[in-house]
Formats: structure tokens, C-alpha cells, sequence
């Protein structure tokens, strides 16, 4: 009698355990999902703004190879009529911008935005640069500060895809290199 009794509180208790640890589980998601919510509003209002930036941690190349990345040197910024996408590698390659990749610094234009269905948020534009230009497609899906950025050149069609958190202009802490020049040919030797 004593023996059943004592698993009968046992099998109560860890019910009761059970119980409170789905509780908990259950409040924490929702509390994830009120923060990944705060995290898209404040995202779409920095790109209604036109001051945003995409710090990217993933490029993925037209090919489908991909690299994490340092979020600090790959990115797409605006701010206001001024555009920047940033690619840095890293790779011993100074590249030409002098971080290991290419930078796009110029006029925005043509300046496109729609939320689908679902909520979901598709912002374009076009970047004009010193020799360089392209087409950024961002897209951010409703309820997540994290998106993607699809950048086309516009002379060879090669696609760069930037994934990461879309934050507000004031919040990032992006490193700058130098846009793309074109170099005069005698000073090329």
C-alpha cells in the first residue's frame, strides 16, 4: 500500500513538473516571438525611413557557394538618396576596395516597396556608382528582423545574396571602404 502510494506522488509530481516546463517553454516562445516582432517593425520603419542598413552574416555567389561573413564589412546601407553595398572577404585579396571585395557607393533610384499576402515585406532599388551599378531586392519576412538582400549587377547579371538583421541606420557600426574608382590609365603600372 505504502509502495503505491509513494509512486502515485511520484507520477504526480512529475506531471506536475512536466507541466510547468511546457508552461514555461510555451511562455518563452512567446516572448521570442513579441521580441522577432519588434525586431521586423523596427526594421520596416527604418526602410520606409530610407535609413537602414542589412548587416550581412552569409553571402551566397549566383553559383550557390556560400560564406559566413563578418557582418561589420558586408552589408547594404541607405540613407536617404545615398545607397552602399559593401563586400568584403577577407581572403589575403585586397580586392577593389581594399577590404577583400568591392564596394558600391552612389544615388538610389527607382525606389520600389510592397508587402505581399502574408505580410511580408519587398523593398527595391537601383544603385548608381562610380563604374559600378545594380538592382538590390530586399525582402524581410513578416515577423523577423532578419532578410535578405538579392544584389544584380546591372553589366553582367552576376547575383550576391546578403543575409542578416535589417536594423535602423543610428544602430549599426559598419565599416566603410573605399567605393570602386576608375584609375586613369597612366597612372596604371
Amino acid at each position: 500500500m505504502i509502495f503505491i502510494a509513494a509512486l502515485a506522488l511520484l507520477g504526480s509530481l512529475s506531471g506536475s513538473q512536466l507541466l510547468a516546463q511546457e508552461s514555461e517553454r510555451a511562455q518563452r516562445k512567446a516572448e521570442q516571438a513579441e521580441e522577432n516582432m519588434d525586431k521586423f517593425n523596427q526594421a520596416v520603419q527604418a526602410i520606409k525611413d530610407q535609413n537602414f542598413v542589412l548587416e550581412a552574416q552569409q553571402i551566397q555567389f549566383g553559383a550557390g557557394a556560400s560564406s559566413y561573413v563578418v557582418s561589420q564589412n558586408n552589408y547594404v546601407l541607405m540613407d536617404g538618396n545615398q545607397g552602399m553595398v559593401q563586400l568584403a572577404l577577407n581572403n589575403g585579396n585586397p580586392g577593389l576596395n581594399g577590404a577583400g571585395g568591392i564596394t558600391v557607393a552612389g544615388q538610389v533610384s527607382g525606389i520600389k516597396m510592397s508587402t505581399d499576402k502574408k505580410g511580408n515585406v519587398i523593398y527595391q532599388f537601383d544603385i548608381m556608382g562610380n563604374g559600378i551599378s545594380g538592382t538590390v531586392v530586399i525582402n524581410l519576412p513578416y515577423g523577423s528582423g532578419y532578410g535578405t538582400a538579392n544584389v544584380t549587377s546591372t553589366f553582367n547579371n552576376s547575383l550576391v545574396i546578403f543575409r542578416g538583421n535589417v536594423i535602423p541606420g543610428s544602430q549599426s557600426n559598419v565599416f566603410k571602404a573605399q567605393p570602386f574608382t576608375n584609375i586613369p590609365i597612366g597612372l596604371v603600372r
